[in-house]
């Protein structure tokens, strides 16, 4: 069925235990400062982008993030071709969108 779709998405990250969803926030943090922000606003950015440690689903084994090879991770991937064959089909491979919006 996917072989068939010509779509083309790869699993961008998928399970995250509390050491990494932690780096990847204060990476992300880190980021925002060197851009110029404090580290409040930076952090207060951040929490819009990325779960904050210990809060994100992604450590659950609950979340997975589906991209477009050598395209970055974004909001617009629902938008894309491939995004719309996921939702289209998805819980055919046990998967649902838990929060749409």
């Amino acid at each position: 069925m996917y072989e068939d779709s010509n779509v083309n998405m790869i699993l961008s990250s998928g399970f995250r235990d509390y050491q990494n969803q932690e780096e990847l926030f204060n990476q992300e943090v880190a980021d925002s400062v060197a851009n110029g922000l404090s580290k409040e606003e930076a952090t207060k950015e951040t929490r819009t982008r990325v779960a904050t440690p210990g809060m994100s689903e992604h450590q659950l084994g609950l979340a997975a993030d589906f991209a477009i090879p050598g395209e970055l991770l974004t909001e617009d991937f629902k938008n894309t071709i491939a995004g719309k064959w996921l939702n289209k089909n998805s819980y055919k491979y046990g998967f649902i969108l838990r929060y749409p919006e």
